[in-house]
C-alpha cells in the first residue's frame, strides 16, 4: 500500500508540474525567446564598447559613428524586449500558478467525505497559499533569470574566444572554479528553504487552532498558554528564516569573492597580453572586463536557483504525496438515482485505526422508502454507523450492500449523488442564504420553496430574504437557523437516501418536532435518523427503530413492539433515560 501511495504521489507530482504548462507553452516560449535575446544583447553591448574604444584609439570617426549606431540599435531592442517581458512574464506566472492550484484542487475534491476527520487540513491550507507562493517567487520567477543568463554566459565565452584563445581558456578555468565553489555552497541552502516552508505550515496551523478555539481560550482563561504557543511557533518560524538569511548571505559572500578573484586574474592576464605581446587591444581589455561580469553573475545565481528548485520540488512532492493517497479506494458501480435505496448490513465491524471496535457485528436492514430511527446512549456507535453509510469509512469488516450491490464496488461519486447527510455539526459558507441551500447551483423555485418550508425556514426567509448574508461559518444565524439551512439543503438535493445525525439537536422542541414530522412525511426516500429525542408521538411514526448498545444492535422493531418488552434496553432508555 505504501508503495502504491508513493507511486501515486510521484505521478501526481509530475502532473502538478505539467499542469503549469497547460495552455501556457506559447507564453513560456515567448518569455524564453525574449530572455535569450536580452541575454545575447549583453554580449553585443560589450562588443560595441570594444568597437567604440578601438575607434577612439585609432581616431576613426567612421568607427565611432558605426559604433554609436549599433549602440542605439541595441538600446531600442532592449527597450522593446523589456516592454514585452513586462507583459509576457506576469501572464505566464499567473496562468502557471492558476493551473497548479486548480489541478491540485481538483485532486483534493477526489478525497472521500471523511478525509479531514482526523485533521490534516492545515497541510492543504499551506499548500494552496504559502507553498505555491514560495514556488512562484523562488523558482518560477527564476526561469526568466535562467533563460537570460545562459545565452549571456555563452555569448560572453564565444566573444572571449574570438578576442583571445589563451585569455578565454583562462577565463573558463576561473569560471568553472567559481561555479564549483558556488554549487558546493548552494547545497547548504535547500534544507533551510524547506525548513522555512515547514515552519510556516506549522505557524499557520497554530494560528488556525487558536482562532478556531478562541471561545474556549477565553472561557477557560487560557490566554497565557495560547500566547506561549503562538510565541513558540512564531519564534521557530523566525529562527528558520534567520538561518536561511544567514546561509544566503554566506553563499553570496563566497560567490562574490570567487567571482571577484576570477575577474581580477583574467583582467591582469589580459593586461599582460596587451602590454607584452600586443595580442589584445585596450577596447578588448574593457570588453573582457564586462564579459567577466556576464560569466560571474550567472554563476553566482546558480546556487540559489538550484536550491529554489530543490525546495520547490520538495513542496510539490509533499502536496502530491498527500493527494496521492487521498482518494479512497472505490469501485465503479453506479447506483440508480431514480429510486429509494435498500441498505443491508451483515456482521459489520469497524474500529478507528488500531483501537477497540466501535461497531461490533452490526446486522441490520433499512428497506427502501421507509424511515428508521437509530437510538442509543452516547458512544454506542450511532454516528459512526451513519459515517460508514455515507462512505466516510470504507475500511470496515463484514458486508454492506446498497440495492444488492456490495458497498466497496460502488463509486463514491455515485453514492454522493444519491445520499445526503445532515450532521449535528453544521457548516455554512460565507455566502447568501440561497447559495447555502442550493450549494451555489440553480434550483427550481417550487422545489426550493418546498425545502425551505419543510425545514422550518419559511418565516426566516420571509423576514430576511434569500439574499441574506449568512456570514463566515454562518455567524449571522443562530444555531437552530444554521441547522434548518442544512436540512433544507439536504431536502433540496433530492437524494434517494437521507441520513440525519442528531440533525435536530440544536432546534427548539417545536421546530425539531416539525422537522422530524417533515422527514417522516417524505416519500420515495430511505431515511435513517439518529436521534436522542424519545418522543412517543414521533417515534410511532418510524417504520422501525434500531437500538444500539456498545456498538451492537441489542434490539430492533417498532415503538410499540419495543415498549412491549418491559425488561428491554429501549424500555429503560425511554422510561428512565439511561
Amino acid at each position: 500500500m505504501k508503495h502504491a501511495a508513493s507511486a501515486a504521489g510521484s505521478r501526481l507530482e509530475d502532473e502538478l508540474w505539467a499542469s503549469m504548462l497547460e495552455h501556457n507553452r506559447l507564453l513560456l516560449a515567448t518569455v524564453t525567446i525574449l530572455c535569450i535575446l536580452e541575454g545575447l544583447l549583453g554580449g553585443f553591448f560589450s562588443w560595441v564598447v570594444k568597437l567604440i574604444l578601438d575607434a577612439i584609439a585609432t581616431a576613426s570617426i567612421e568607427g565611432v559613428r558605426f559604433s554609436a549606431a549599433l549602440a542605439v540599435f541595441a538600446i531600442v531592442c532592449e527597450a522593446a524586449i523589456c516592454l514585452l517581458l513586462r507583459w509576457a512574464t506576469p501572464a505566464f506566472l499567473r496562468r502557471a500558478v492558476t493551473n497548479y492550484r486548480m489541478h491540485a484542487f481538483a485532486k483534493l475534491l477526489d478525497k472521500g467525505i471523511g478525509a479531514f476527520d482526523q485533521g490534516g487540513a492545515s497541510v492543504y491550507e499551506s499548500a494552496f497559499t504559502n507553498d505555491i507562493t514560495t514556488i512562484e517567487t523562488t523558482y518560477l520567477e527564476k526561469i526568466e533569470t535562467l533563460a537570460r543568463d545562459i545565452p549571456m554566459f555563452l555569448s560572453a565565452v564565444i566573444l572571449l574566444f574570438v578576442e583571445s584563445v589563451p585569455l578565454a581558456t583562462w577565463a573558463i578555468v576561473c569560471a568553472l572554479l567559481s561555479l564549483w565553489v558556488s554549487v558546493v555552497s548552494g547545497k547548504r541552502l535547500a534544507p533551510h528553504q524547506q525548513a522555512v516552508s515547514d515552519e510556516m505550515g506549522h505557524f499557520v496551523a497554530a494560528v488556525h487552532d487558536i482562532i478556531a478555539g478562541f471561545a474556549q481560550i477565553k472561557s477557560f482563561k487560557a490566554e497565557g498558554p495560547a500566547e506561549r504557543r503562538f510565541l513558540a511557533s512564531n519564534t521557530e518560524l523566525e529562527d528558520a528564516k534567520q538561518a536561511k538569511r544567514r546561509c544566503e548571505k554566506g553563499i553570496s559572500v563566497i560567490a562574490e569573492a570567487a567571482g571577484s578573484i576570477s575577474q581580477i586574474t583574467v583582467l591582469f592576464f589580459g593586461a599582460w597580453l596587451c602590454v607584452s605581446e600586443h595580442a589584445i587591444t585596450i577596447g578588448g581589455i574593457m570588453m573582457v572586463t564586462q564579459l567577466m561580469n556576464y560569466i560571474r553573475i550567472p554563476i553566482a545565481e546558480l546556487p540559489s536557483i538550484f536550491a529554489a528548485r530543490k525546495a520547490s520540488v520538495a513542496l510539490a512532492g509533499k502536496l502530491a504525496s498527500e493527494l496521492g493517497h487521498a482518494k479512497a479506494e472505490e469501485g465503479t458501480l453506479q447506483l440508480a438515482p431514480e429510486h429509494a435505496q435498500d441498505i443491508k448490513l451483515r456482521d459489520v465491524f469497524f474500529a478507528y485505526e488500531e483501537g477497540d471496535p466501535v461497531l461490533r457485528g452490526i446486522t441490520a436492514e433499512f428497506e427502501a422508502g421507509k424511515c428508521y430511527a437509530v437510538v442509543g446512549a452516547s458512544g454506542s456507535g450511532k454516528s459512526t454507523l451513519l459515517s460508514l453509510l455515507m462512505g466516510a469509512r470504507r475500511d470496515y469488516e463484514g458486508k454492506v450492500t446498497f440495492d444488492g450491490s456490495e458497498f466497496h464496488d460502488v463509486s463514491l461519486d455515485s453514492l454522493y449523488g444519491t445520499e445526503s447527510l445532515v450532521s449535528q455539526k453544521t457548516f455554512l459558507f460565507d455566502a447568501s442564504l440561497r447559495d447555502n441551500i442550493t450549494m451555489f447551483g440553480d434550483a427550481d423555485a417550487e422545489a426550493l420553496s418546498s425545502a425551505i418550508e419543510q425545514a422550518g425556514l419559511k418565516d426566516f426567509v420571509a423576514a430576511h430574504g434569500l439574499d441574506y448574508a449568512c456570514g463566515e461559518e454562518g455567524a449571522n444565524l443562530s444555531g437552530g437557523e444554521r441547522q434548518r439551512v442544512c436540512i433544507a439543503r439536504a431536502l433540496l438535493h433530492g437524494a434517494r437516501t437521507l441520513l440525519f445525525d442528531e440533525a435536530t439537536s440544536a432546534l427548539d422542541q417545536k421546530t425539531a418536532d416539525q422537522v422530524t414530522r417533515a422527514v417522516l412525511s417524505l416519500s420515495g426516500t430511505t431515511r435513517v435518523m439518529v436521534t436522542h429525542r424519545l418522543d412517543a408521538g414521533l417515534l410511532r411514526g418510524f417504520d422501525g427503530i434500531m437500538v444500539l448498545k456498545d456498538g451492537k444492535v441489542c434490539e430492533s422493531g417498532t415503538f410499540d413492539e419495543l415498549m412491549a418488552e418491559p425488561d428491554g434496553y429501549f424500555h429503560a432508555l425511554y422510561t428512565i433515560g439511561i
